[in-house]
């Protein structure tokens, strides 16, 4: 790797009470590429990338992020605006979808004309032109799961964080999704955790868990 790495856990260590622990020694990713994290149902990926995500800070270690260290200590708003988590089950605000894929433009306080802009080329992006005056409470879980990658994508992060992003998508949206993200590789550094290891075939890289134990597998 060269340069500083987009991302960066040193020393990670996490405990749970009923006796799960997340343990990440030395985890880096180069700017631009695209990582995925793999693994069966409770071998820690939600919980290592929701670190990595700056969600949940870890009980020990460290975060680099675009070369400046986070963890411990307060995450600034730079920090925050340069990375975007979409969550495995991520919240939608009562509203269209086209306000909710806005949502996050308005609140960091970009004009209408602009924003408007932004919000009508991501819906043509991810096909969802038809449904941009729809309720969002009228979308099926496939449909809410899109909506809610769109969202975070129209923010144009430095890192873009995805945890199982094809879970409840059929098939034509992963394999659409596989193309968005094969299109951010260069330009988004982008970390998504999958229970298949076959998604795992667009990555640069890739990082097995067991049991909170990272390992690189490719």
């Amino acid at each position: 790797m060269t340069g500083a790495p987009a991302l960066a856990a040193r020393g990670i260590r996490r405990s749970f009470p009923e006796g799960f622990s997340l343990r990440v020694e030395d985890f880096a990713v180069e700017a631009g590429s695209i990582c995925g994290f793999t693994g069966p149902n409770g071998a820690g990926k939600t919980v290592l990338l929701e670190i990595l995500g700056l969600v949940e800070p870890p009980d020990e270690g460290g975060i680099e992020l675009l070369g400046r260290r986070i963890f411990p200590g307060p995450v600034s708003r730079e920090e925050r605006t340069a990375l975007t988590f979409v969550m495995q089950r991520p919240y939608l605000f009562r509203g269209t979808v086209a306000w909710n894929v806005g949502y996050g433009l308005a609140a960091r306080g970009l004009a209408g004309p602009e924003r408007k802009r932004r919000v009508d080329a991501c819906l043509e992006r991810f096909g969802l032109g038809d449904l941009a005056g729809a309720d969002v409470r009228r979308l099926s879980g496939g449909e809410a799961r899109w909506v809610a990658i769109a969202r975070g994508c129209v923010l144009e992060p430095a890192v873009l964080i995805l945890d199982e992003p094809d879970a409840h998508l059929d098939e034509p949206h992963v394999e659409a999704l596989d193309g968005l993200i094969r299109g951010m590789r260069g330009s988004t550094t982008v970390l998504f955790s999958t229970h298949d290891p076959a998604r795992t075939r667009i990555c640069d890289h890739v990082f097995a868990l067991d049991q909170g134990a990272v390992q690189q597998a490719r």
